[in-house]
């Protein structure tokens, strides 16, 4: 055999093991890719609201937090770590009163504000003054009052700063630079690191797929975020358009909105802004080591401004829309009776949007959906129809929950049923009474609605502080069906500031290195949509 002859056949060899090797290589890989493609696809259906809160994020935050996820075990001890701190935290607090707690906890998310004011010898009142400048106008009188009136508190809460810093860098010493500085800067999102160590499981799957395919997944949440976003910016359009287009809705969307404001502590001379109003909002949220003030009852890392839970802002122009409603405005208008007896058209524009938009997938579309489903069952067939005189019975309906409570209250000690009332007074409400003549009907579920997505956080009893001033008794809601929930507490604003601190217009903060607001805003909505009952 010539040296060519058997050259050519270790050829003729090589080739074939190599097409053999890279076909069972092709065929592992596209095995594998396909298992990593079922497994997302399984978890996204599974935990939908999570892993959609998850990709609402801009690109360079969802990369931050997949890396993240490939080291849950740092996650776990970030966790074990902000218990302890936390709890320390609220025992500093524990000797002072609410309004006291509040003033420190809104003072800490600014924990280089609080070095100043505290490090060295207490600053004289003109030193604070010109220390708080450059900082944002609605802390500058908290920040005043605590560094002339609470100096040693400040700098306990210094110290704690300084703890968790140094005991977070301990702990992430060992980790890879990238990993380190992934979860760093997580620490800017605290309730992104919440969702991750609520949902263990999805993290932890998250990662071991993104460690095996990561421009899969980070395909998939890419796909998730640009669906979203042209599904959420048509249905925002339609939103806008439809009240324009409706002047009785959008006049008592308004007056509802002047109410809500003023409940919050607002004055009618912070509603109106005349001043220009620039693209960008920076909220600093609370300390992600600290956790948010205890008498939260839901997700609340953002203080937010007024105007964000309305979904607009008043300007010399007009109404400038930001968003849909809040799930916490929402909430608060839907579960209040009174007004859909004042503002019924309102109502009416908003249930008939929850009908046209099942796809929807924002916190408002969320909250109204549940009211609907709520009152639906104990409500004449048809009664949510879209024929015209919707807003006279919804109108009648909220009259009919506003007498049915006050008599409850003015009969102490006497079972009054839903039911009985209606049939005492049936002539005055013959929108609802026709329920007791008619069938039960079991209606057909549209078969393009999505299914609803399940709570990020399941209910859990929270563990607070001993305060020595006595809390507030929670009041004692009557028996009411269909069932009417408590509204969850808001902590009241700061006071007004004084005249030596201006305040500035909605959106004056402003930070170009900062994510855009429109975008933060939606995904931290999402997050916090879904509250606890508790």
């Amino acid at each position: 055999m010539s040296i060519r002859s058997y050259n050519s056949k270790i050829n003729d060899a090589i080739s074939k093991n190599y097409y053999l090797v890279f076909f069972f290589s092709a065929f592992f890989f596209s095995a594998r890719s396909q298992e990593s493609a079922g497994l997302l696809n399984h978890l996204i259906r599974e935990d939908s609201a999570a892993v959609t809160a998850l990709a609402l994020y801009p690109e360079g935050i969802r990369k931050n937090i997949l890396e993240a996820c490939t080291y849950p075990e740092a996650l776990v001890r970030m966790e074990a770590l902000q218990k302890s701190t936390s709890e320390s935290f609220k025992n500093e607090l524990a000797g002072y009163s609410k309004e006291e707690q509040q003033k420190v906890w809104d003072l800490a998310r600014y924990p280089d504000l609080v070095a100043k004011l505290s490090e060295g010898e207490k600053k004289s009142k003109e030193e604070v003054e010109k220390i708080v400048l450059d900082y944002p106008a609605e802390i500058r009188e908290t920040a005043a009052d605590l560094g002339q009136n609470h100096y040693e508190l400040l700098g306990k809460v210094n110290s704690l700063n300084k703890n968790s810093e140094n005991a977070f860098q301990t702990l992430i010493q060992n980790y890879p630079v990238q990993i380190r500085s992934s979860l760093q800067a997580l620490l800017s999102y605290p309730e992104v690191i919440n969702i991750l160590t609520s949902g263990m499981k999805m993290t932890v799957l998250v990662g071991d797929i993104y460690k095996k395919q990561p421009q899969l997944v980070e395909h998939k949440l890419d796909s998730i975020s640009t669906e979203h976003a042209q599904q959420n910016a048509k249905d925002l359009e339609e939103w806008q358009s439809g009240l324009e287009k409706n002047p009785e809705a959008k006049k008592e969307m308004e007056q509802a909105a002047n109410e809500f404001t003023k409940e919050q502590g607002y004055k009618e001379d912070d509603l109106m802004r005349n001043e220009t109003v620039v693209v960008n909002y920076v909220i600093h949220p609370y300390p992600y080591w600290y956790g948010y003030p205890w008498w939260y009852n839901y997700p609340y890392w953002y203080p937010y401004p007024y105007w964000y839970d309305l979904g607009y802002y008043w300007s010399p122009q007009g109404i400038v829309y930001t968003g849909f409603p809040s799930p916490y405005f929402t909430y608060w208008y839907f579960h209040h009776h009174s007004h859909h007896y004042h503002y019924n058209h309102f109502s009416d524009y908003c249930v008939g949007y929850y009908y046209g938009h099942h796809r929807s997938v924002t916190g408002f579309h969320r909250e109204v959906s549940n009211w609907v489903k709520e009152n639906e069952p104990n409500l004449p067939r048809d009664f949510f129809a879209n024929d015209g005189s919707r807003p006279g019975r919804i109108k009648e309906f909220g009259k009919f929950e506003i007498e049915y409570d006050k008599a409850v209250k003015e009969n102490p000690g006497k079972t009054i049923s839903r039911d009985d009332f209606l049939q005492e007074n049936a002539s005055v409400y013959p929108s609802i009474t026709p329920k007791f003549s008619e069938p039960k009907v079991v209606k057909e579920k549209p078969t393009n609605v999505k299914p609803k997505q399940p709570s990020i956080y399941q209910s859990q009893p929270k563990s607070r502080p001993i305060i020595k001033t006595p809390r507030e008794p929670k009041p004692v809601q009557p028996p009411i069906t269909p069932k009417q929930k408590p509204l969850q507490p808001k902590p009241q604003p700061v006071p007004n500031q004084p005249k030596s601190y201006p305040k500035k217009s909605p959106r004056s903060e402003m930070n170009t290195t900062k994510d855009d607001f429109a975008r933060m805003n939606e995904a931290q909505d999402f997050h916090r949509s879904e509250w606890n009952d508790k």
